[in-house]
């Protein structure tokens, strides 16, 4: 049976390991929408979808933000040994990343 400890830590370790595959999609993502399949050059401004681009952007840096606040909460906990109450600064926000991550979705 796995601690607390560990099951966090190995968590935080999966959550890098498939944010790396999402960069790799991400990076996909970007070529499809900005560059031109027929010449392989840049899109002109007016056949990029910008809508999908600012989407797409966004839910990048939701996801960039939310593994950032989480590994500084784990180092702050499992390395330095600070425990935080509830409402500290980084577990609220990790709570609103999340929690904007569907409505995102929906829009898409």
């Amino acid at each position: 049976m796995l601690t607390n400890a560990e099951g966090t830590l190995i968590g935080a370790f999966l959550e890098c390991m498939l944010y790396g595959a999402y960069i790799i999609t991400m990076i996909d993502a970007l070529q499809c929408l900005l560059r031109s399949s027929d010449s392989g050059g840049w899109k002109m401004p007016t056949g990029i979808r910008l809508t999908s681009l600012v989407v797409s952007l966004a839910l990048f840096l939701n996801c960039s933000s939310n593994l950032a606040f989480g590994l500084i909460a784990v180092v702050q906990q499992h390395i330095f040994n600070e425990i935080k109450r509830a409402s500290y600064w980084i577990n609220i926000a990790r709570v609103r990343s999340t929690l904007y991550t569907p409505f995102m979705d929906i829009r898409s």
